[in-house]
């Protein structure tokens, strides 16, 4: 990840390009909060702040 990008947002921009590429078809689900944060190295709470972020924006 991306030192000086916020972690929350690095993540949320994964998710995105994810979704952009097809190798996350919309309508499917995304890997649990548990699973991004062990894959990440990152807290769950940050990882429930870019999925809320996404479903706020209606991705």
């Amino acid at each position: 990840m991306e030192q000086d990008k916020p972690k929350y947002l690095q993540l949320k921009e994964y998710l995105i390009g994810l979704i952009e590429n097809n190798e996350l078809p919309r309508g499917n689900k995304i890997p649990s909060e548990n699973e991004l944060a062990e894959k990440f190295h990152i807290s769950r709470h940050t990882v429930r702040r870019a999925i809320s972020e996404l479903v706020n924006e209606a991705f």
